[in-house]
């Protein structure tokens, strides 16, 4: 029996041996691949030339951007056109994003660096790019911002200066040397902001449910503006006429709504409307609906203003005739056709606007005077 149980020790401690060994061999191995792919790219080449589809989900956060025509959009905000410069950038990052350092974690791990995909606290990011046949080219798990100590700040701050990543597939944990800070971005993020804009009023008007409430003109680029028909007895305030003209130079839209949705919901059942026209023979008009928390839903519309044409002088040569007719089919040509792009890129979309953005479009008749106590204090003011 003594015999027979060292036999069976000694033959149990050689497998344990080899095992061993084994292991250790496989580990090297793993190792040494591991560390061959320091300084390698993550995604494969090219594939931003074949990425026709992006989706980027974790938590709440649902963004679906895709190309069509050529042209991207984000499929996940009704289709609404995406911004190209973040887009570029995002294929950028991803083309030129490198391993920097190999992270041996177990699963056990992936919450604490932000990869636990189960976890909708974790914060990850799981990220699907695809072919236009709807082909998955390439995934991936962006999980926390990676940090290193600032050696110039000497209280010892941290800088991001990569994400740690996870590659499902081969369930490799590594660090990027990009942060790709647009994943943290919602839909809206990546939509293109931008927007109609005009400094060059020559003529405003507002007007609710179809009966004008006040009309303002000018005759030339730099005149103050004035009020059409004025009441007697009241002192129009410059600064409000000039805040109108010179609005349209800054309106943005805070987000995009349902084009779909009714006007009965969104208010343009009862619209409210301004409209302006450039001296560019461009009119501009922002349709004003109802108010949805701090903002208003709102739709655009472009057009053509009538361009009239001066008369002729009359010492007027056939060259000159035929000079400035060619001029004014060209200026009329060049009109219609830029109103006609931003119609086709605005008219078709449903935007909610700040309230503090939108206000001075539809301004109250009465707003448009000085009241008496702003004149007093004016008054005040020139007697001191």
């Amino acid at each position: 029996m003594k015999s027979k149980h060292f036999i069976f020790l000694a033959l149990s401690a050689i497998i344990l041996t080899v095992a061993f060994f084994a292991v250790r061999e496989k580990e090297f191995s793993s190792v040494g691949k591991n560390e061959e792919k320091i300084g390698k790219n993550i995604v494969p080449a090219g594939l931003s030339d074949k990425m026709s589809a992006i989706k980027i989900g974790g938590g709440s956060l649902r963004v679906e951007l895709r190309k069509k025509n050529d042209a991207w959009t984000v499929s996940s905000l009704y289709d609404y056109p995406a911004d190209l410069s973040k887009l570029r950038q995002f294929s950028f990052d991803l083309a030129e994003m490198k391993n920097t350092q190999n992270i041996n974690a177990g699963i056990s791990q992936y919450a604490r660096l932000g990869l636990d995909t189960a976890d909708k606290n974790a914060g990850s990011k799981t990220i699907e790019i695809f072919a236009d046949d709807g082909l998955l080219l390439f995934s991936f798990i962006a999980g926390k911002k990676h940090f290193q100590k600032n050696s110039e700040n000497p209280m010892g701050s941290e800088i991001p200066d990569g994400r740690f990543l996870l590659l499902p597939g081969k369930n490799e944990v590594l660090v990027a040397n990009k942060i790709l800070p647009d994943l943290e971005n919602d839909a809206f993020a990546w939509a293109d902001k931008t927007f109609i804009s005009a400094d060059n009023l020559k003529k405003a008007s507002f007007s609710d449910q179809n009966q004008v409430v006040w009309t303002i003109s000018r005759k030339n680029e730099g005149d103050e503006f004035t009020l059409e028909n004025p009441p007697d007895g009241k002192e129009i305030d410059k600064a409000k006429l000039s805040s109108i003209g010179s609005a349209l130079a800054r309106l943005s839209f805070a987000k995009i709504a349902n084009p779909g949705a009714p006007d009965s919901e969104s208010g343009l059942d009862k619209p409210k409307v301004f409209a302006g026209e450039t001296f560019d023979g461009i009119k501009y008009e922002i349709i004003v609906g109802g108010k949805k928390d701090s903002e208003r839903y709102a739709k655009i519309r472009v057009s053509a203003a009538e361009i009239i044409e001066p008369p002729a002088p009359d010492s007027e040569t056939a060259d000159e005739k035929q000079k400035r007719e060619k001029s004014l089919a060209e200026k009329k040509e060049s009109t219609e056709t830029k109103a006609k792009e931003e119609n086709e890129k605005f008219a078709k979309w449903l935007y909610l606007i700040a309230e503090n953005n939108i206000a001075v479009f539809i301004t109250p008749y009465g707003e448009l005077f000085k009241k008496a106590e702003d004149k007093n204090k004016e008054d005040s003011k020139s007697i001191e």
